[in-house]
């Protein structure tokens, strides 16, 4: 979104009293959309086509295709599954309890296909799920601090490998559904393709909307965004989603 010299300082205003900056408002309004937008669309459920942008549940998903690849819950094409629990790519939604054994589980499910280096693998899901991990921390356990648990850390390590919480997952409008995702990423296969001309959040300048048939009297700017995430190898990575 531009804006002319003059306008900048019409809005500026001066004294005690300053007009807000309305332009940077609405351009930064736009972005912090746009943040919660691609939240949406990468841990929200997807398909592998119609969809404007693949998530985490697209490459996951067992009872998908996925890179023009079927993949079902009878254990069809594995090696290009997310990894199973039980090896039986049919036992993703079932319910598991929040404790380090499943989350153990979900380390050996995803080495199966992979020998995972030192810091490639992270753990993501919801404040809920993160708080009853937290709880059975015993005085012994390691924080990524090197010194032992207290009150109040916000990072957990287990078997060397980062869990976090993701507060999106916890508060956002399917809350009642996503605060019960837990996933472990193998992170050199996860890559983010954003084009370069639109960037994370590129806001496009005012356009009258009453110049289009029936179109309402009101100026509207519109952000837009490119790309996609991809996985290269989904049996190195999990997703569980009935975790609590």
């Amino acid at each position: 979104m531009k804006i002319q010299e003059d306008e900048r300082e019409e809005q500026s205003g001066g004294g005690d009293g300053v007009i807000i900056p309305l332009p940077e408002v609405l351009t930064s309004n736009a972005q912090k959309s746009m943040r919660m937008k691609l939240n949406s669309d990468i841990y929200g459920a997807g398909t592998d086509g119609g969809k404007p942008f693949q998530g985490l549940l697209s490459a996951l998903n067992h009872d998908q295709t996925y890179g023009g690849i079927t993949r079902a819950t009878t254990a069809t094409n594995p090696l290009w599954q997310g990894a199973s629990l039980a090896k039986s790519f049919a036992d993703q939604d079932t319910a598991v309890q929040a404790n380090m054994y499943y989350v153990r589980a979900c380390i050996d499910a995803v080495s199966r296909f992979n020998v995972p280096k030192p810091g490639s693998l992270i753990g993501i899901t919801s404040n809920e799920v993160w708080r009853s991990l937290q709880r059975q921390v015993d005085p012994n356990q390691p924080t990524p601090s090197g010194m032992l648990a207290r009150y109040g850390f916000r990072e957990l390590d287990v078997d060397g490998i980062k869990i976090v919480a993701d507060p999106w997952l916890s508060h956002n409008s399917n809350s009642s559904t996503t605060k019960t995702y837990f996933f472990l990423l193998h992170l050199p296969d996860w890559r983010l393709m954003l084009s370069p001309k639109f960037g994370l959040g590129y806001m496009t300048d005012f356009f009258d909307q009453s110049k289009i048939a029936n179109g309402m009297p009101e100026e509207l700017a519109r952000v837009k965004l490119g790309g996609n995430l991809i996985c290269l190898a989904p049996n190195r990575s999990i997703w569980l989603s009935d975790m609590s």
